[in-house]
């Protein structure tokens, strides 16, 4: 399932693979100068990353 939704203020990508015979979906958000990315196996909140660029180019 692939899926992209502009919304304000955050935009988002959401995708189901497989991952060494492992359902996994994965979810990456973005806003301004931060992303979040969310994975997970079991159907919850799976590990959870966040960058933020260091530079701001305007």
């Amino acid at each position: 399932m692939d899926s992209s939704v502009p919304r304000f203020p955050v935009t988002y990508k959401s995708l189901s693979l497989d991952i060494k015979g492992n359902k996994t979906g994965v979810v990456l958000c973005s806003c301004d100068d931060q992303f979040l990315v969310i994975a997970t196996q079991i159907g919850a909140m799976g590990t959870i990353l966040c960058a933020r660029s260091a530079y701001f180019f305007h």
